[in-house]
């Protein structure tokens, strides 16, 4: 999957990330998922790169901080 600009759901060019989330990794997937919308874990790794061992960890970090939620397979953030 190849992400272009076209399927960025949000146009607004400040995205703020809540002051929670410190670590690199987490900070990249949680500004995927308030860009492209709800993503499952494959997707997330395969926009990121990032091992899903690895994203299981940082979406549950996520989810422990209440910025991500879960809907069915997806993740998609909480006030989203």
């Amino acid at each position: 999957m190849t992400v272009t600009t076209d399927d960025l759901e949000r146009t607004d060019a400040e995205v703020r990330v809540p002051p929670a989330i410190d670590a690199p990794r987490a900070k990249l997937v949680y500004l995927c998922l308030d860009l492209l919308g709800a993503q499952t874990v494959d997707d997330l790794q395969r926009v990121t790169n990032v091992p899903k061992l690895s994203l299981y960890s940082i979406l549950r970090l996520l989810e422990r901080e209440d910025v991500v939620r879960t809907d069915g397979d997806e993740y998609r953030i909480a006030d989203a």
